[in-house]
């Protein structure tokens, strides 16, 4: 687990920035932001790092909106977390 903490930015229109890192100690925290009642766009521009944990919230967070007939949208994803998703065949998920 990380001593980077995760700081999440829920703003107008479903836009949801997350700052730092997610792991299995912030993981609900991230999961709360993104069971919205609309469509979200998720911005991780601010991750260095994502374990597997934070990947599963993203895959149920885009089951939940989809089945609700809304967007699941995960923006500006770099570095680690971009890397891990793409050998875990989770870069589906991101524009």
């Amino acid at each position: 687990m990380s001593d980077r903490h995760l700081r999440l930015f829920v703003e107008p229109g479903g836009l949801v920035r997350a700052v730092g890192d997610i792991d299995l100690s912030n993981a609900s925290e991230l999961a709360e932001a993104l069971m919205q009642p609309n469509s979200v766009v998720l911005d991780l521009a601010g991750v260095e790092f994502m374990d597997s944990t934070g990947m599963a919230v993203l895959v149920n967070a885009r089951k939940h909106h989809l089945a609700q007939g809304n967007e699941f949208t995960v923006c500006r994803v770099q570095g680690m977390p971009r890397r891990a998703m793409q050998l875990m065949g989770l870069d589906y998920l991101y524009e």
